[in-house]
């Protein structure tokens, strides 16, 4: 592949991509969701004594669990017609008549496509830093504005990886409507069916875990590409006042009473393996959809 044609292709697919009003009501939703969690946040009475710098970071600590949802949200909507619709309109073929190989057309799309998922991200986070310091303060700047980048930074590995995702299923499909029920069934499986299916197996009723089962049942939990982005975020709030903070962030909170009984901490509970997780969930589909694509007839 060639860099100066895949910049090309990159660049004419976050034109088009960009211009989707679609993209743009979801980023909008995104921004009105961190500004109400804000708020919700505000009103909560805390302690005396919490220091003034904790309160903006756990309005980040909360917005994560949001974040799982909506962003994953945009990024299958930005992405999962990026292949097959110019495959079905016949403009793909015309790209291929140009000095275009596939691959830089996969790999082009999947970077215009996370550039768009990189603007929308962005909206909602310039919401978070105006209305975090007008509801709560910013107690310690320095500290908010490092903790807020590194979540941003960290989000955006979260978008790259479900848009590769989307782009990878729009290669695979041969229309739209496959492409519309397989996006929907990956964010089915990743965000309902993962975590109940384990949680079935696993603990009954009672929420105690099984004989045996608390560590597999940790270990085949965070690797769920949005659990596994709670785990990463996590790197961002060091120091912060909550035993496992990544844990705490996913909502899950029997996972947080298995973990303490775990010592020393597994390493399928450490955000560097979070981080090679959500990568191999990238690499994986992008390398299947590669190989598929490569050969596909695209008649």
């Amino acid at each position: 592949m060639r860099d100066h044609q895949l910049a090309v292709m990159a660049r004419k697919d976050f034109d088009d991509a960009v211009r989707s009003k679609a993209v743009w009501v979801v980023s909008a939703l995104f921004a009105l969701i961190a500004i109400l969690a804000t708020y919700r946040i505000s009103q909560i009475n805390f302690p005396e004594g919490v220091p003034a710098g904790v309160v903006p970071k756990l309005v980040l600590v909360t917005l994560t669990n949001p974040i799982t949802w909506i962003v994953p949200i945009i990024a299958l909507v930005v992405g999962y017609m990026s292949v097959v619709g110019e495959r079905r309109s016949g403009s793909l073929k015309l790209l291929l008549g140009l000095p275009f190989e596939r691959g830089e057309i996969f790999v082009g799309k999947i970077l215009g496509r996370t550039a768009v998922i990189g603007v929308s991200i962005a909206v909602g986070f310039v919401a978070m830093v105006v209305m975090i310091p007008v509801f709560v303060g910013l107690g310690a700047p320095g500290e908010f504005f490092v903790a807020i980048l590194g979540l941003f930074v960290v989000t955006l590995l979260l978008g790259a990886v479900f848009t590769t995702l989307a782009v990878s299923v729009s290669a695979l499909a041969n229309t739209r409507r496959q492409a519309i029920t397989t996006v929907f069934a990956l964010f089915f499986v990743t965000h309902v069916a993962w975590t109940g299916v384990i949680q079935f197996l696993a603990l009954p009723f009672g929420g105690v875990p099984r004989a045996g089962s608390g560590g597999w049942y940790l270990l085949l939990s965070y690797l769920s590409p949005t659990a596994a982005y709670t785990r990463v975020a996590s790197l961002v709030f060091t120091n912060f006042p909550v035993p496992y903070p990544g844990i705490a962030m996913d909502g899950i909170g029997q996972r947080a009473r298995i973990v303490e009984s775990l010592q020393p901490t597994p390493f399928y509970l450490t955000e560097w393996f979070a981080v090679l997780t959500l990568l191999a969930w990238a690499v994986g589909a992008g390398l299947l959809a590669h190989a598929v694509f490569r050969n596909a007839d695209l008649g």
